[in-house]
């Protein structure tokens, strides 16, 4: 699913540095998300 995005987005992101650097942040900032939750969930269990 991540890879199929990157694919449709890369032409956008090669027109516009500011949106490279935007799903950059977006992408790091789901990581820690994600992290974050995981071990909320394992600490639960």
């Amino acid at each position: 699913m991540v890879l199929i995005s990157s694919k449709i987005d890369n032409n956008v992101i090669r027109r516009n540095g500011y949106s490279r650097q935007l799903l950059l942040i977006t992408n790091i900032s789901l990581s820690i998300l994600a992290t974050l939750c995981n071990s909320f969930i394992k600490g639960w269990v």
